[in-house]
């Protein structure tokens, strides 16, 4: 179901972070591994060795 939301907040949600809490931002990034999420890099120009473009 939808929460309403302040007015200030209509353009980012409750997607934003409104403050820094570091364990918060660990927790996160623990959940993420190779065979659930995907990263995309754009450049013109790849720095290092990589195994595909």
């Amino acid at each position: 179901l939808q929460r309403p939301i302040p007015r200030e907040w209509l353009l980012s949600g409750h997607r934003k972070l409104r403050k820094f809490d570091a364990k918060l931002i660990k927790d996160g990034l623990a959940c993420l591994r190779p065979d659930n999420f995907k990263l995309t890099i754009v450049s013109r120009d790849l720095p290092g060795k990589w195994e595909r473009r």
